[in-house]
């Protein structure tokens, strides 16, 4: 399966458009996605459009519910995974992504403390205004 923005959703067959879920959705198959003919990979056998307020969303709640401090991308996947596991699936997800490049999109660093990373990888905030240190992880969180 693989996760699309609803406004750019190439994958599926749509034009490309623009989105604010960034790292995916840039407008073209991409060669890890293709089937070397203009098509999708025959691996993937559904593609799972979100939209960018979808996509925020999640991100927004996946720091202040469970403490990951993740990406727009990350909230899309865990929408996608809902969906999936909302027709009885079983899923297993990657949050590939960080939040440091979406501050002008809202997200933040979560409260110190919180990101199970932030010791393993020197993520969160400080609260004397330093720049924010952050390394990319993964989590799992139950849908």
């Amino acid at each position: 399966m693989a996760v699309e923005p609803e406004e750019s959703a190439v994958l599926s067959g749509g034009a490309p458009g623009d989105h604010g879920i960034s790292g995916i959705g840039d407008g073209f198959v991409p060669a890890i996605a293709s089937d070397g003919r203009g098509g999708v990979h025959p691996a993937i056998d559904e593609v799972e459009r979100v939209s960018t307020a979808e996509a925020t969303a999640a991100a927004h709640e996946l720091a202040s519910r469970h403490g990951f401090c993740v990406g727009i991308s990350s909230g899309a996947n865990l929408v996608a995974a809902r969906r999936l596991a909302g027709r009885g699936l079983s899923v297993a997800t990657l949050f590939a992504d960080g939040f440091v490049r979406y501050g002008s999109r809202g997200l933040a660093p979560c409260d110190p403390g919180r990101c199970p990373y932030e010791r393993l990888y020197g993520c969160g905030a400080r609260s004397d205004g330093e720049k924010i240190r952050a390394a990319n992880g993964t989590g799992r969180v139950r849908a």
